[in-house]
């Protein structure tokens, strides 16, 4: 997912109010009235006398009418996913005003010609949602939290201080056409709940970052700028996979959880947090996960079941987690979603 950040022309996310545009919009200008494609499915050109900007976009109306129903009800006719590209959403890039496709009364951007197309393809398969909360009986919640609770003292992470951190750093190279590019990523999970990601190509890359409870995109020159609604709640799913967050967060009231079984000394535990649901398989006598699976996107941006097998784990400073792993999507081999060993580094 993050290998289309290299392709797309991602710019800095500016919170605006409605208001008479000025100036160049930050993110670009919807020439055509939403207002008329969505409601009547006309392509209307919009004036510039009736202009609004909303999260650093402008639109154009073709009437004042017009104008006064999108400041009325602006959710219903601006642009989806907080203008990310439509065929792999929030976090991975932006699309373009003038690239735009209505689905199911809604308006989505695109970035390139074939991302519209994709999506176009399947657009349910593109569509992330929080998904929805655990249902167990209160003895299947019991002893799922049991289980994770071992599984946090297996990992050492129920010894380690609220202010502590771990992180995943990762060294590789990714070869497009004639170009060979040096990638670094850094994923840090904190106690407390701040979680920065990144990934750099031959050093450029944007950062998403949650720090006391506000999502930010930090851009190569450092500026953050903040997430609107939207790709806030796609950064906490992000975080929410992550399997030193689950643990530090097993006994949260946010989190729901079952025992959904228990094979040849396995437990199968369901669990689902910040709308994002994952299944861990946990020896039962030690604690230690073996696997997890979790939401993710195939090459085409279509949402599938993306499992990882841990096949490394290292201990730092007293804290035990995989760092390497093989991967399946939808139960087929998959390159993009294993990782070789990577870095992992424990501050307390």
């Amino acid at each position: 997912m993050k290998r289309t950040r290299l392709a797309l022309a991602l710019g800095a996310l500016l919170m605006a109010s409605i208001g008479l545009g000025s100036g160049e919009p930050k993110l670009g200008t919807f020439k055509v009235d939403v207002v008329s494609l969505i409601s009547q499915g006309k392509e209307v050109e919009g004036a510039t006398q009736f202009a609004a900007e909303r999260d650093g976009y402008r639109y154009l109306f073709s009437s004042k009418a017009n104008f006064e129903a999108f400041k009325s009800s602006p959710a219903k006719f601006e642009v989806q996913l907080g203008g990310a590209c439509g065929k792999m959403a929030e976090l991975s890039g932006r699309g373009n005003p003038q690239r735009y496709w209505v689905y199911q009364g809604k308006l989505y951007i695109f970035a390139s010609d074939s991302c519209r197309a994709g999506f176009q393809s399947n657009p349910a398969g593109h569509i992330e949602k929080d998904e929805p909360k655990v249902v167990a009986t209160e003895l299947e919640a019991r002893r799922g939290r049991d289980l994770l609770n071992r599984a946090a003292k297996w990992s050492g992470l129920d010894k380690l201080p609220l202010t502590g951190s771990v992180a995943y750093l990762q060294d590789s190279e990714l070869k497009q056409g004639e170009t060979l590019y040096k990638v670094k990523g850094t994923t840090r999970i904190s106690g407390n709940g701040d979680f920065y990601d990144i990934t750099t190509y031959n050093g450029a890359g944007y950062a998403n970052q949650i720090q006391k409870g506000r999502a930010t995109e930090i851009d190569s020159k450092g500026v953050a700028s903040e997430h609107v609604p939207t790709w806030k709640r796609a950064l906490e799913r992000q975080r929410a996979r992550q399997l030193a967050y689950l643990l530090w967060n097993r006994n949260s009231k946010n989190l729901t959880v079952k025992l959904d079984g228990v094979a040849d000394g396995i437990a199968s535990v369901v669990m689902n947090l910040d709308g994002a649901t994952s299944t861990l398989w946990i020896e039962e006598k030690s604690g230690k996960v073996l696997s997890q699976t979790v939401k993710g996107r195939s090459q085409q941006g279509i949402i599938g079941d993306v499992q990882m097998d841990f096949v490394t784990y290292v201990t730092v400073n007293g804290v035990t987690l995989p760092v390497a792993w093989i991967a399946t999507y939808n139960g087929q081999d998959s390159v993009l979603h294993e990782r070789r060993p990577m870095r992992l580094e424990v501050k307390k």
